[in-house]
C-alpha cells in the first residue's frame, strides 16, 4: 500500500512560532500510540459467583510465609529505588567509587565496602548498556539541515563514549556534501588523509584489510574510536554521491561495529539520501536557537515524506544547551512538548565550555555532568539498536 493510500491521521499543528504548519500527527511513533493505548485499556470486570456455583464449604487460604528481616536491615522499596538497592542488581556488588560513598571506601583502605549511591548505579547501568553485544554492524545517522546545530559535536561526543566503554570498533565518518568540520574537531594524529583518499584506494582494491583501512583513519587516542574526515576543499567533496558513499560505507561496516555518520546540511543531496538508506538509527541534534529547532523539525518531516517512517518514529532528538541557559528555556519547552506528542525520545546535553571553543574535542576533558549525559545517550542508542532486526 503506498503512502498516499494510507488512512490519514488527525494532525496537530504546533502553536510555537518556529513550528507553524508542521503536522506532528504524521510523525507520531507507534511506541507513543501503544503507550497511550495501554493507558486506556479498561479494567476487567470481576466475575460474579452465584449460590449454585458453591459446592461445599470454602477453606480459608493458606497463610503466606513472610521472610523475616533483622532490625535495621534494608528492605527494597517498589519502583526505581527498590531496583537500585536490590541484592539482585549486579551493579551493587562492586563497592562505590564515586561520591561520598567512594570517598569513605578509599579512606578506609578497603576495610569498608560501602555500596554505590543512586547516581553511580545509574551511571554503571548506562555503561553496561553501552557495552551490549550488537548482532551486526550498525549505522547511526546524525541529521539536521541547520548548520551549527551540533551534529559534529554530538558525533564526537557519542563516538567518544562509545569507543571509551566498548574499547574500539567505532568510526565517525564525515558525509558532508561540501566542507565538513569533523577534521577541525578531531585529533589529526599527523594524518591528512580524507574520505577521498580512501575512496580512491577502495576503487582500486575493494578487498582492503583492517590494517590497510586504518591508514586512512584518524585514531582518537584513549577514546578508542576513529575518524574518517572529509576534504577541506568543498569542490572536492562534491565528488561524493550516492555510489561513492555506498562504497565507503561498505568498507567501514565490514570492519567496524558502529558507523556514526556526520551529515551535511542538504537533505536532498544524493550522499545524504544514501546515508538515510543505510542508517539503522536517526539522531537529530539541535541547539537552542529557534531556527535550529525549526530546521530539526523540517528534517524529520523531509525524511518522513521520503519514506523513512521507521527512522523518524524511532529517532532521538539531542538538544545541546548553550551558555544562555534559562534565556532559551521557553524554546526548549515548546520543542519538548512537540516531540513528546510524537512519542520521540529526547536527550539534553548540558553546556560545556570544552565543546564551545570550536577546537579539538577530547571526551576525557568533558565535565562529568556532560560525559554522563553522553553516556545516557549512548546507552539509549545501544538499547534501540538491540531491538532492530539482525539483518539489514
Amino acid at each position: 500500500m503506498s503512502r498516499s493510500d494510507r488512512p490519514k491521521e488527525q494532525s496537530m499543528s504546533l502553536d510555537a512560532p518556529y513550528a507553524q504548519g508542521l503536522e506532528m500527527g504524521a510523525l507520531r511513533g507507534s511506541g507513543g500510540e501503544l503507550a497511550r493505548a495501554r493507558k486506556r485499556e479498561p479494567e476487567p470486570e470481576p466475575e460474579t459467583v452465584g449460590e449454585d456455583d458453591v459446592k461445599g464449604p470454602v477453606e480459608p487460604p493458606a497463610p503466606v510465609e513472610v521472610e523475616a528481616h533483622e532490625e535495621g536491615e534494608h528492605q527494597a522499596a517498589p519502583g526505581l529505588l527498590g531496583d537500585l538497592h536490590s541484592d539482585e542488581d549486579p551493579q551493587l556488588r562492586i563497592p562505590a567509587k564515586e561520591g561520598w560513598q567512594g570517598w569513605i571506601n578509599r579512606l578506609s583502605g578497603g576495610f569498608l565496602s560501602v555500596r554505590p549511591g543512586k547516581e553511580e548505579v545509574l551511571h554503571r547501568r548506562a555503561v553496561a548498556g553501552i557495552q551490549s553485544n550488537l548482532t551486526r554492524s550498525m549505522t547511526i545517522l546524525l541529521a539536521n539541515s541547520a548548520g551549527g546545530a551540533g551534529k559534529t559535536v554530538t558525533a564526537m561526543g557519542l563516538g567518544g563514549v562509545m569507543g571509551l566503554h566498548r574499547g574500539g570498533g567505532v568510526v565517525v565518518c564525515d558525509n558532508n556534501e561540501t566542507q565538513g568540520s569533523l577534521s577541525l574537531r578531531s585529533k589529526a594524529r599527523g594524518s591528512d588523509r580524507t574520505v577521498l583518499d580512501l575512496l580512491g584506494r577502495t576503487r582500486e582494491d575493494e578487498d582492503l584489510t583492517l590494517g590497510e583501512l586504518s591508514a586512512y583513519l584518524r585514531t582518537q587516542g584513549n577514546a578508542h574510536f576513529d575518524v574518517l574526515a572529509s576534504s577541506t576543499r568543498p569542490e572536492e567533496m562534491r565528488l561524493i554521491g550516492k555510489a561513492e558513499f555506498e562504497l565507503i560505507h561498505d568498507v567501514l561496516s565490514r570492519f567496524k561495529e558502529l558507523v556514526i555518520v556526520d551529515s551535511g546540511n542538504n537533505a536532498l543531496a544524493s550522499n545524504f539520501q544514501a546515508a538515510a538508506e543505510a542508517a539503522d538509527l536517526l539522531l537529530v541534534p539541535t541547539g537552542m536557537q529557534r531556527d535550529q529547532i525549526q530546521r530539526a523539525l523540517w528534517t524529520l518531516r523531509t525524511l518522513y515524506e521520503a519514506g523513512h517512517e521507521d527512522l523518524v518514529t524511532n529517532a532521538i532528538v539531542v538538544i545541546s544547551e548553550d551558555s544562555r541557559g534559562k534565556e532559551s528555556g521557553g524554546v526548549v519547552k515548546e520543542l519538548n512538548a512537540a516531540l513528546d506528542s510524537a512519542g520521540m525520545d529526547i536527550i539534553t546535553i548540558p553546556y560545556d565550555p570544552h565543546l564551545d571553543r570550536g577546537t579539538v574535542i577530547d571526551v576525557e576533558l568533558l565535565r562529568d555532568k556532560t560525559r554522563h549525559a553522553y553516556e545516557q545517550l549512548a546507552a539509549l542508542v545501544a538499547h534501540k539498536l538491540l531491538t532492530l532486526p539482525n539483518e539489514n
